[in-house]
């Protein structure tokens, strides 16, 4: 992303006073007129769907989301990721029938770049999804392709003679589907998205063509950046059940290197549900991919009170990264999105656990995501249920976000929720301003990173603890050190650190009363139930 900087004067008592940012037996020193420059940007993914309606036409739009800046801006975000936005028959539009425009729901143009414009005087950069392994059936690129003489014929993959259309996907899922002129056509994600979506042909370069002229299109329309969907599923050979890896990444890497004449800091982040070994490749064409496997050590650890060599995980997967990508790569972290169960569902309501959570993510190395509705503790599953859209579990977990508790102009009611209604319901309005609320800790979180070269720039080291239930590591920057420590369990627990190159620790930040004393070259610290501090 394009670098920014944040400065201003940090006074941790007034800014965090709903934590223990000083220790009990004296206050750590604040630091003044501290300035960080970095390009790591705070995430906030947005369905606009669900957001804000700003027509009350019940569907979130982009003047919605616009029209909401100010509360992203003071969550401390300084990116939002637009799920898609193009023209789709589907809910989730993530089969779209144009490329280059705005779906009607959610506005137009004009309205995409005033969010845009808006976004850009707040810092916050945009980055869009860009789904491009498929498009919908409804594209005029198919219903031309259908016809074996047009030119769009070779847009998609068709059956020949040769072809066992009854063989199942790598998921098991039915692959190939009869269109409505006879033929069949390869779609490896019909089975999961409930529309039918047949696979682009990469194999033809007017398609990369095609793809390429799309994204430069938003790109002159501000876009900052792109999430690339299903990034590892761009190329499948003839036998339609293995991906050719090779000319995956080799397509990234083209479609990097055209987007970067256009702007040169362009960001890329893949969605990549791979092993680390595979992930780390696609580094040669894009800065980043989202950490599937650090979420869900996060969650793990969270949830059973002991690590799953969180910090561990994230120091290898940047070895690995860091040697594939010129400069450095950029980690994805997140706790949940659009995909998967809610993590205060997963928690069962558990505030404690979803806090350290959110601690552990706003610490570690990377670009942090939050998924619209976790920084207020929305709840949500995947639950098969019949309703307008059909049998799809995925809505529940893509319910509408609450600003109000009543006469909430910006609800959106396209869906009738399960979830965040009645007592389980959240809102804006009761947390904006209790400095104990889940909100008032990811705002902190924010400005706690914000505050720290380390934290925004630094890289990572494991701190071995000798106790499974504590979970440390430094954040190590040219100019200063952190060192972060997370008590995972629901009991006191007192651990002992060897730290050869820290004279004296301050601790700056700590989510309950945390006790410290040192020794010689080491620092004895004392932690309540799931606990977090940040020592400097």
């Amino acid at each position: 992303m394009k670098k920014k900087v944040l400065a201003g004067l940090l006074t941790i008592p007034l800014l965090f006073s709903t934590q223990t940012s000083i220790l009990a037996e004296g206050k750590a020193p604040i630091k003044q007129d501290k300035i960080v420059q970095t390009e790591n940007d705070v995430f906030y993914e947005i369905l606009v769907r669900s957001f804000a309606d700003s027509d009350g036409d019940g569907v979130g739009d982009l003047r919605g989301v616009a029209e909401k800046l100010d509360y992203i801006e003071d969550l401390g975000a300084t990116a939002i990721w637009l799920m898609p936005i193009t023209p789709s028959p589907t809910y989730h539009k993530y089969d779209t029938t144009d490329y280059y425009s705005i779906d009607p729901e959610y506005g137009d143009i004009e309205d995409f770049q005033y969010l845009v414009e808006e976004a850009d005087k707040r810092g916050i950069d945009v980055i869009m999804d860009f789904v491009v392994n498929h498009t919908s059936i409804e594209h005029p690129w198919f219903q031309q392709a259908m016809d074996p003489d047009s030119e769009y014929r070779d847009y998609y993959i068709w059956a020949d003679e040769n072809t066992d259309t009854n063989e199942k996907g790598p998921w098991d899922q039915q692959m190939w589907h009869e269109a409505e002129s006879g033929d069949h056509y390869l779609a490896h994600f019909y089975d999961t998205l409930p529309s039918v979506i047949p696979d682009l042909n990469f194999y033809n370069n007017e398609v990369q063509d095609e793809i390429i002229n799309a994204a430069k299109h938003w790109m002159d329309l501000g876009v900052d950046g792109f999430r690339l969907d299903a990034a590892p599923h761009i190329y499948w050979p003839g036998d339609g059940v293995h991906y050719d890896h090779e000319a995956n990444v080799q397509w990234w890497k083209k479609f990097e290197t055209e987007l970067q004449k256009v702007d040169p800091d362009v960001y890329l982040v893949g969605e990549i549900w791979q092993d680390k070994e595979v992930v780390a490749s696609y580094y040669e064409g894009m800065e980043s991919a989202f950490n599937f496997d650090l979420g869900d050590a996060i969650m793990e650890s969270v949830q059973t009170g002991e690590n799953h060599d969180i910090a561990e995980l994230q120091e290898e997967v940047l070895a690995l990264y860091n040697k594939k990508r010129e400069g450095g790569a950029t980690d994805a972290v997140f706790l949940n999105n659009h995909d998967e169960v809610r993590t205060m569902t997963q928690f069962e309501g558990n505030e404690k656990k979803a806090k350290l959570a959110a601690s552990i993510l706003m610490t570690l190395s990377g670009n942090p995501y939050i998924y619209y509705g976790e920084e207020l503790g929305m709840v949500g599953d995947k639950t098969s249920r019949s309703n307008k859209f059909g049998d799809n579990p995925d809505i529940y977990i893509r319910e509408p976000f609450k600003w109000e508790v009543e006469d909430d102009e910006y609800l959106t009611n396209w869906m009738e929720p399960i979830y965040n209604t009645g007592e389980t319901a959240v809102t804006v309005e009761e947390q904006i301003n209790d400095p104990n609320s889940m909100l008032g800790h990811y705002r902190d979180l924010i400005e706690v990173r914000k505050s720290s070269k380390a934290l925004m720039n630094g890289e990572i080291e494991a701190v071995e603890t000798g106790n499974e239930k504590v979970l440390a590591y430094k954040r190590v920057d040219e100019e200063e050190t952190n060192l972060v420590v997370h008590n995972l369990s629901k009991e006191t627990v007192k651990v002992s650190l060897t730290l050869d190159d820290m004279r004296k620790v301050n601790i700056v930040y700590a989510t309950d009363k945390v006790k410290r004393n040192h020794g010689k070259k080491r620092i004895n610290l004392t932690l309540p139930a799931q606990s977090s501090a940040i020592l400097e």
